[in-house]
């Protein structure tokens, strides 16, 4: 099981020490709503010399969901822990099916894709993109999707 995935378990990435409540600005909130209102965290840029740790989330801006990059837990969606960077569900390291995974800790919404014989329901549950049934299968040169060493969809890459 990988370790990780409590608060403090990663520096701060740069973050002001100051000024914030949660992790998040108390100056520039939009309305009360908790959100805050600043331009970077708008413009659809990775912006981490700001404290962004994905695209428009983290840092001081609003938090980001499951599979977006993380520096620590306060960059993730609520009930979502950080895991080796990337924002997850909490069930994705616990050693049981459960949740929207299609396997053990693997696919479904918030977990990392599975491997070659696990579960799956589409392809996005598979590190190849390509399910089979109800089972993720490896990649080949002749299943309609870029993956394993190819260079484009079913070819380049050699053998």
């Amino acid at each position: 099981m990988p370790s990780g995935g409590t608060a403090g378990d990663a520096p701060s990435g740069g973050r002001p020490s100051g000024g914030t409540t949660g992790g998040r600005p108390t100056a520039g909130v939009d309305g009360g709503a908790g959100t805050p209102s600043v331009p970077h965290c708008e413009n659809g840029e990775l912006d981490s010399d700001e404290g962004e740790s994905d695209f428009d989330c983290g840092g001081g801006c609003a938090p980001c969901r499951a599979g977006s990059n993380c520096i620590d837990v306060a960059d993730c969606e609520d009930g979502l822990l950080c895991n080796d960077g990337t924002c997850i569900e909490a069930g994705c390291i616990n050693g049981v099916q459960d949740g929207t995974e299609t396997d053990e800790d693997c696919g479904g919404a918030g977990c990392a894709p599975c491997g070659t014989g696990q579960g799956c329901r589409a392809g996005s549950d598979c590190e190849s993109q390509v399910c089979s049934g109800v089972e993720c299968v490896a990649p080949a040169c002749d299943d309609r999707v870029e993956n394993g060493r190819e260079t484009a969809e079913d070819c380049g890459g050699g053998e």
